[in-house]
C-alpha cells in the first residue's frame, strides 16, 4: 500500500522549472539536492533540459514506467495531465497545485474531476493543495519545503502545510529526525486513515505524529488508530477546540460535549494521545523515541534543590501518574551516604552542593527499587554544581537500567555543558520540571496504562422492539422527527427505563382527578414539542400538595406557556409523581464524524451552566461506561456526600446502557434524560423528563 508514494522508482515533476521562484524548481531541486536514487523526469514543453536533466514536453513522451507524478501547474490544467499520467499507468500523484476546494464550488467541481480519474484509472492522489511528501529513508524528498529533515524514527502526518515548514526548520535547529514527512493538503483522495494505516505497518516508523484539524470518515479513522495504537503511539495535536458540532438544537448533553469532546472520546477508544501544542507534540515524541517503555507507573525524582522537587511532584498530581513509594530497603541506602540533610524519600533531594558522585548514587538506588518506573532527574546550577559531570552519570544510569530517565536541567548557559552530553546520548531534558513530568506522564499513561486495559466487557441489553417499532413507524408516517414526552417515556419504559406514573390533562378537572389518583406530591409540566426549557417561562411547578394546588397550577401553566410561545403547539400538562432525588442527566447523540456517542453529567436546571459532562463513543464497554460516571466532578455526590447514603450507581449505568441499546436498534438522532432522578444505593433511578428525535 502506497509503495508508489513513498518507495517510488521512477519519479516524473509535471510543471518543472528552471526558475528558481517556482514551485516546480523547488521539487526538482530536492529530488536532486537529497540524493533521490530512482529516475527523475522534468516535463515541461517550454524547456528541452532543466538543472542538466532531459526534459519531456508531456508523461506521454517518456519511454520508462512512472511511479510518480508530483504536479505544480495551474489548477485547471490538472486534469488533462492527471488523465495522461492515468493512462501511463502512474499509481500515485501529488499534486501541489492549489485552486481547489478551499477556494469554493468552481474548486470543488474540479476535485470532482480529479476523483472521478482517479477511480478510473487507479490512480491515488495525495493533495491537492499540499507541501508534499520526504521519505528519508531513501532519500526521496517529493516536495517544495526549504529543508529537508535528518533520518529518525518518528512521522510525522499533517493537514497544514504551513506547520510543516515551520517544523521542518525547527528540526533542523534541534537536529529532530524523521522517518516520514507528509502534507494531506485538502485529503481529496488518501486521507489521514489512509496514512496512519500505512506508518502503523511501516518498519521505518516507531513514533507517529499527526496534526489534524478534522476526519473525513470517523469510523474508519477509529477503526484504524485502534489498529495501530497497539503497535506504536500515535501522538496527535487537534486544531478547532472550540468548533462545534452539528448536534441537535434540542439536546443539553449534545450541545455542551461539542466537537471536542468527541474527539477526547474518540481517541482516548483508540489509545491516541492527545497534546495540546506544537512544543508538546514534539516532547513527548522525544520521550518516546529515546526512553525505554516503563513497566510500571512510579516516578522516582532526584533533585539538588526542594522547589523544583515539590513542583515535579505536583506535575505529577496534575498528570495523573503516581510518585513512587520507595521501600524502606532504598530509603535506608540513601541513608547510608546522602548528607543528613538530605531527603530520602521521594523527591531525594540530594542538597545543592550534591557531586556528580552523589547524584549517581541516589540515580541508582531508587533505579533498583522494584516500585520505581521511571526517574527524573533534576539539576540547578549552584557554583558547586558539577554539571557536566553529572550528566554523564545520567547518561551511566540510562546504560545501566533498563527504565526510562528522563532530565530538566534548568537554566541555559550555566547548564549548556550538560545538556549538551545528554543531547548526545539520547536522554531527553527539559527546561521545567512540569514540562518533563508531562511528556513522562505520556509515556507511562501508554506503556502501563492503555496497552494494558483490561479486555473490555460488553453488556447485552435488550427491549420490547415491536413497541418502539410502532412509535417510529407512526413518525415516519406522519412525516416528524420529533417525539412527543408520551412517546418518548414509552420508548424508555420499552427498554426497561423506569418512569413515574404520569398522565396528560388538558383541564383543570382532569387535572385535579389526575393528581390524586397518581398520589401527592406531584410534579406539572407543560407538554409541547416547541418549548423546552420550561423552568425558564415557569411551565413546570414541583411539589403540588392538594387539590387547589393542583387547579391553580394548571391554569398557571398554560397561561405562561401562551404568554411566552404564542405559536407552540401544546398538548396538554403532564402531571407525574413527584420522585426525589439526586439529578443528573444521560444522552445519545449522533456526530457527523463518529456517529453515536453517550453523555453523562450533573442534570437537572443547571446542566447548561455547570457543564460537568463526560461522554464516550458507541458501542458502550461496562469499563466505558463506569468511568464516565466516575469521570465528571460531581461523582462525589453520588458517592454520597455530607452524610447523605451512596447512590444506586448500578442503576445510572443500566440505565446509560439500554439508552444506548434504544437508539443503536433504532437509528436515532439524539435521545435525552434530564433529569434522570437517582435515589440511593439499591432503589434505582427515574427517567422524569424525556427528549427524543428519530
Amino acid at each position: 500500500m502506497f509503495t508508489n508514494l513513498f518507495n517510488p522508482n521512477s519519479v516524473a515533476v509535471i510543471g518543472a522549472s528552471p526558475d528558481k521562484k517556482k514551485v516546480g524548481f523547488a521539487v526538482l531541486d530536492n529530488l536532486i539536492k537529497f540524493k533521490y536514487k530512482g529516475k527523475i523526469y522534468p516535463v515541461n514543453p517550454k524547456h528541452k533540459k532543466i538543472l542538466g536533466l532531459k526534459c519531456y514536453s508531456s508523461v506521454s513522451e517518456i519511454d520508462e514506467d512512472i511511479d510518480l507524478v508530483i504536479i505544480s501547474i495551474p489548477n485547471t490544467a490538472v486534469p488533462q495531465v492527471l488523465e495522461e499520467a492515468g493512462r501511463k499507468k502512474a499509481k500515485s500523484a501529488i499534486i501541489i497545485s492549489s485552486g481547489f476546494g478551499e477556494i469554493g464550488e468552481e474548486g470543488k467541481k474540479l476535485e470532482e474531476v480529479l476523483l472521478e480519474i482517479s477511480t478510473k484509472y487507479g490512480i491515488r492522489i495525495l493533495g491537492p493543495n499540499c507541501l508534499g511528501v520526504i521519505n528519508t529513508h531513501n532519500n526521496l524528498n517529493a516536495s517544495f519545503a526549504t529543508k529537508t529533515p535528518p533520518k529518525g524514527k518518528v512521522a510525522f502526518l499533517s493537514q497544514s502545510g504551513a506547520l510543516c515548514t515551520a517544523i521542518l526548520d525547527w528540526a533542523e535547529k534541534v537536529h529532530f529526525g524523521f522517518s516520514k514527512f507528509i502534507s494531506l493538503g485538502n485529503n481529496l483522495d488518501i486521507h489521514e486513515a489512509d496514512l496512519l494505516e500505512y506508518l502503523g505497518n511501516d518498519a521505518d516508523t516507531k513514533v507517529i505524529l499527526m496534526y489534524i484539524e478534522g476526519v473525513k470518515d470517523g469510523k474508519r479513522f477509529l477503526d484504524v488508530a485502534s489498529k495501530v495504537c497497539l503497535k506504536k503511539p500515535v501522538i496527535v495535536m487537534k486544531a478547532g477546540i472550540t468548533e462545534k458540532g452539528a448536534m441537535a438544537v434540542l439536546s443539553h448533553t449534545g450541545s455542551i460535549s461539542g466537537k471536542d469532546s468527541i474527539y477526547n472520546a474518540a481517541f482516548d477508544k483508540a489509545g491516541v494521545i492527545r497534546v495540546p501544542d506544537v512544543n508538546t507534540l514534539f516532547d513527548v515524541a522525544r520521550v518516546f523515541s529515546f526512553s525505554e517503555p516503563p513497566q510500571k507507573d512510579g516516578v522516582a525524582i532526584v533533585t539538588n534543590a526542594g522547589g523544583p522537587g515539590v513542583l515535579a511532584v505536583d506535575a505529577c498530581s496534575d498528570y495523573k501518574i503516581n510518585v513512587a513509594q520507595f521501600d524502606k530497603g532504598t530509603t535506608d541506602k540513601l541513608a547510608e551516604k546522602l548528607p543528613v540533610q538530605a531527603n530520602f524519600v521521594n523527591p531525594v533531594d540530594v542538597i545543592g552542593d550534591a557531586s556528580a558522585e552523589t547524584y549517581e548514587y541516589a540515580i541508582d538506588k531508587v533505579l533498583a527499587d522494584k516500585n520505581v518506573g521511571s526517574c527524573l532527574v533534576i539539576l540547578t546550577p549552584q557554583k558547586m554544581t558539577e554539571i557536566k559531570e553529572t550528566a554523564e552519570a545520567v547518561v551511566r544510569m540510562h546504560k545501566k537500567h533498563k527504565k526510562p530517565i528522563i532530565a530538566s536541567f534548568m537554566g541555559g548557559v550555566d547548564t549548556a555543558k550538560g545538556t549538551k552530553v545528554l543531547k548526545a546520548n539520547n536522554i531527553p531534558n527539559f527546561d521545567t520540571p512540569d514540562d518533563a513530568i508531562k511528556s513522562l506522564a505520556a509515556m507511562t499513561h501508554y506503556y502501563c496504562g492503555f496497552l494494558k486495559r483490561e479486555k473490555p466487557e460488553f453488556v447485552h441489553v435488550s427491549g420490547n422492539k415491536d413497541h418502539v417499532w410502532q412509535i417510529t413507524e407512526r413518525l415516519k408516517h406522519e412525516n416528524r422527527q420529533l417525539m412527543s414526552a408520551e412517546e418518548g417515556f414509552y420508548l424508555l419504559s420499552s427498554y426497561g427505563i423506569k418512569i413515574p406514573p404520569s398522565s396528560l390533562v388538558k383541564d383543570e378537572t382532569d387535572a385535579v382527578e389526575k393528581s390524586k389518583s397518581i398520589g401527592y406530591p406531584v410534579v406539572m409540566k407543560i407538554n409541547s414539542p416547541d418549548i423546552s426549557h420550561k423552568s425558564d417561562i415557569g411551565a413546570i411547578a414541583v411539589n403540588i400538595d392538594s387539590d387547589d394546588e393542583a387547579r391553580i397550577m394548571f391554569r398557571k401553566i398554560m397561561e405562561n406557556s401562551r404568554k411566552a410561545v404564542p405559536n407552540a403547539r401544546i398538548n396538554g400538562v403532564e402531571i407525574q409523581k413527584q420522585i426525589k432525588g439526586r439529578e443528573f442527566v444521560i444522552g445519545i447523540n449522533k456526530d457527523p464524524a463518529f456517529g453515536l456517542f453517550a453523555t453523562f453529567g450533573y442534570g437537572g436546571i443547571y446542566v447548561e451552566i455547570l457543564k460537568d459532562i463526560s461522554s464516550r463513543l458507541l458501542p458502550l464497554s461496562k469499563q466505558d461506561v463506569y468511568s464516565m460516571i466516575k469521570e465528571i466532578k460531581s461523582y462525589k455526590i453520588l458517592e454520597g456526600a455530607r452524610g447523605e447514603l451512596p447512590a444506586d450507581i448500578d442503576a445510572v449505568a443500566d440505565a446509560i446502557f439500554r439508552l444506548a441499546q434504544l437508539a443503536q436498534d433504532f437509528n436515532l438522532e439524539m435521545i435525552e434524560i434530564n433529569p434522570l432522578i437517582v435515589l440511593d444505593k439499591g432503589k434505582g433511578c427515574y427517567a422524569v423528563d424525556v427528549r427524543a428525535k428519530l
